[in-house]
């Protein structure tokens, strides 16, 4: 049941951000300066065995978040790459960073980690919405709202290695400006009107 929204959702914020990345060639001649552009390998992710509910969250709170990054860094030029399809982003890469590309001559800098990844954009987001994965809806809600605000989508979870544990309360320390969720952690949105 978690796994037909995130195979939606994950479809449609690739799709978003491979746009995003190619659109308006006109931003990335503005960019032609030092600014290098981030390269950052999420393929690894499918390592991991989504039968296993701890990691098929892993997968998708991941992708998610680093997506919405991608989408924030990536508004008014390209400066950060997603590798998330092995075939087609590489087939894109080499056209975009071959000569006379729309990325050639581009000092590219490859990030290793989702930590590193968020320091090195912090100039870009403030800090992050949290949504309810009972409420799957609120996922897509947690990502208009990040991309209005300069926020980053985090999934509820107080499990111990979470996503949102790691960072909220250890790592870059994301502060939480909304939430789609009741303070306890119980939900906001239950269906029935309030009386």
């Amino acid at each position: 049941m978690f796994l037909r929204p995130i195979a939606t959702s994950i479809a449609a914020l690739v799709l978003l951000g491979k746009i995003v990345t190619m659109a308006a060639p006109q931003a990335a001649k503005q960019v032609q300066g030092p600014d290098p552009v981030l390269f950052f390998d999420l393929t690894p992710l499918f390592d991991l065995d989504l039968k296993d509910e701890a990691q098929r969250q892993r997968f998708y709170d991941e992708s998610h978040l680093v997506f919405a990054l991608q989408g924030l860094v990536n508004r008014t030029a390209p400066h950060l790459f997603v590798r998330y399809l092995k075939e087609p982003d590489d087939f894109w890469w080499g056209q975009m960073t071959q000569p006379g590309g729309w990325l050639s001559g581009r000092y590219v800098e490859r990030v290793t980690s989702l930590d590193d990844l968020l320091e090195r954009c912090k100039s870009f987001y403030r800090a992050a919405v949290v949504w309810d994965e009972r409420v799957s809806a609120t996922a897509n809600l947690a990502s208009t709202i990040a991309g209005c605000d300069d926020l980053l989508p985090l999934r509820f979870d107080l499990r111990e290695g979470s996503l949102y544990r790691r960072l909220s309360e250890s790592g870059p320390r994301l502060v939480i400006k909304a939430s789609l969720l009741r303070s306890d952690g119980t939900a906001l949105f239950t269906g029935h009107r309030a009386v």
